[in-house]
């Protein structure tokens, strides 16, 4: 299309939505977590899970060396 329109490509659009729906369910889980109660979706489905905690969380999380 660029060729034979003469229409420019679209610039990437940067993965925010991504970043903010995983920024949110970090939190909730986190919240959920730190709470010790399951998460509300795990007791609908009848589910005996709860959020996993550890002190390096953190770290694991970071994507910096």
């Amino acid at each position: 299309m660029e060729r034979k329109l003469k229409l420019k490509a679209h610039r990437m659009v940067p993965l925010t939505l991504a970043v903010a729906v995983d920024a949110l369910l970090k939190n909730e889980f986190d919240a959920v977590g730190e709470s010790g109660k399951p998460h509300l979706i795990g007791e609908r489905e009848g589910l005996n899970v709860r959020a996993f905690q550890h002190n390096m969380m953190d770290t694991w999380r970071s994507n910096c060396d």
